[in-house]
């Protein structure tokens, strides 16, 4: 029984000591070369090993060099992940004594080994430059990565832009600078979209086409800005979240429909009975359905036209239960009978309905003598 306690109470001294295990963080990663931004974006992080065809394999979480930190993500391991995401390349040796990796060429910008010519890889975490190596610097979810090739005289720039402009009307946008002490001061001379910042950092920007407008603040001197989408509209569109035109609002609508029954006169006798019926109707907001109804009277009675069993209905005293046969919402129609009317009086009557189910009648009665 001692056993037992004294290998529990050894168990719970072990699950006490062992260290935390931080989990991935997403950071923004942006990577300014030369001539273009390599990468900008959200990347998600962890401590790992980390190779490089120049320095090999090699741990980097935030420890390397001693550095007192939770094992987890850093600034080079969120490189190593953007290149592998993005499809980029990256080089740089492996320090032993820094035990830490030297970024030295991304992209097309730097190479191992080659001569100084006074640019370099620079490192900055949060407006920040960084003090120590990329693998002894452990990130934060949200930080704020920039690598960048320059010769440690250009300032860097930041952009503040509406989320959202409408197109044709000028909206502001703000340019600021700042240096390795990471202090903000306004940032003139800079261009943002054709217009150019004056000595408050601010510029007026006029968006001649809708869509999302991906903008950067330049200046020769300095590095360019971080990226801002603006959400371009038209007016009245709704898009990027605007307002949308509304429709003018209609008077109700109390106008019946018009229709008329074409081929067949009011009080016509035929010898030989037809076979086509046909109409028209009409409504200026449009129609919902036309129908037609043709009765048949005879000393039997009193029977109606049914368009899916082809035929009239049994003769019955009175046509009471008759129904209207749907021929559709044009403004034309035709139904051809499956043959010609026998000798009988005849009523047809055409019903027009329109959208606001007003509904209209004509009716017409002939005769056929036969």
């Amino acid at each position: 029984m001692l056993h037992r306690y004294l290998a529990l109470g050894g168990l719970l001294l072990l699950l006490c000591a062992a260290p935390a295990v931080a989990a991935p963080v997403t950071v923004n990663l942006r990577v300014e070369g030369t001539n273009v931004t390599v990468f900008e974006g959200p990347v998600t992080t962890d401590g790992k090993t980390v190779t490089t065809a120049a320095g090999g394999s090699h741990q980097c979480d935030g420890t390397n060099g001693g550095t007192p930190n939770t094992p987890g993500g850093t600034p080079t391991t969120a490189l190593d992940d953007a290149s592998k995401a993005a499809g980029f390349t990256w080089d740089g040796s492996y320090s032993s004594s820094f035990n830490d990796f030297l970024v030295e060429r991304i992209a097309t910008d730097g190479g191992v080994g080659a001569p100084f010519t006074g640019s370099f890889w620079n490192l900055i975490v949060n407006r920040a430059g960084a003090m120590a190596g990329g693998c002894q610097i452990r990130v934060n979810g949200g930080d704020q990565v920039l690598l960048e090739w320059q010769d440690g005289t250009k300032p860097n720039l930041q952009l503040t832009a509406p989320a959202a402009a409408q197109v044709g009307q000028p909206v502001d946008v703000s340019v600021q600078q700042y240096g390795s002490d990471g202090a903000l001061a306004a940032a003139s001379g800079a261009s943002v979209a054709g217009a150019t910042t004056g000595a408050d950092g601010h510029a007026s920007v006029t968006f001649t086409a809708a869509g999302v407008q991906h903008v950067k603040a330049t200046r020769s001197d300095a590095i360019r800005s971080n990226a801002a989408d603006v959400c371009v509209y038209t007016a009245g569109s709704g898009d990027c979240g605007s307002a949308k035109a509304q429709s003018p609002a209609l008077s109700p609508d109390r106008v019946k429909p018009t229709a008329a029954l074409r081929g067949i006169r009011n009080g016509q006798k035929f010898k030989r009975g037809p076979r086509k019926l046909a109409g028209s109707a009409g409504d200026d907001r449009g129609l919902f359905q036309v129908y037609f109804l043709l009765k048949r009277h005879s000393h039997a009675g009193c029977s109606w036209f049914s368009s899916k069993a082809a035929r009239f209905t049994s003769a019955k005293p009175h046509c009471s239960t008759a129904r209207y046969q749907r021929v559709g919402s044009k403004s034309s129609w035709s139904f051809l009978l499956p043959a010609r009317l026998p000798a009988g009086k005849y009523e047809l009557v055409e019903k027009a309905i329109d959208s606001s189910y007003n509904g209209t009648r004509q009716t017409i009665k002939f005769e056929v003598t036969g």
